[in-house]
């Protein structure tokens, strides 16, 4: 799924570590999405934006987000944090088996959530989807 090997280079006092033998080198500190995709309640867009770009000036070069979160807010507002970031220069993870579809006319979505509803699909087919539906809302072209 990655257009090249990429190794960022850390910026900052973030020290960075080879993560297995996949090539890739990973700041030791992660931001994680599940706060700004309001798994834990409601974070204004404001505040998601502000979060990213503190993890950023800290150094801070991977980030790791799923699907799940608010029915794919936080890969959406993670990607529009990191738009104008240089792709190469961070690692981004996600999740697969969650496939989303829009909720039928007479359902609302939850409070804070994308108006989707989900089925989980671990089959290859619904694999591929569903990291197909990630890239769209991060807004890349590959996860690694």
């Amino acid at each position: 799924m990655s257009d090249s090997n990429i190794s960022p280079a850390p910026a900052g006092p973030v020290a960075a570590r080879s993560l297995g033998k996949t090539g890739l080198l990973v700041t030791e500190l992660g931001c994680g999405g599940s706060r700004i995709g309001n798994l834990h309640g409601v974070v204004s867009e404001a505040d998601a934006e502000a979060t990213v770009a503190a993890a950023l000036a800290a150094g801070v070069r991977y980030f790791d987000v799923a699907p799940f979160y608010a029915g794919g807010l936080g890969e959406l507002r993670l990607g529009h944090a990191l738009r104008a970031v240089p792709r190469d220069s961070y690692v981004l993870s996600t999740k697969v088996g969650r496939v989303y579809e829009p909720f039928p006319p007479h359902r609302s979505a939850p409070p804070g959530a994308l108006p989707f509803s989900f089925r989980f699909d671990y089959s290859y087919d619904g694999t591929m989807r569903s990291v197909e539906q990630s890239l769209l809302r991060l807004g890349t072209r590959n996860i690694f």
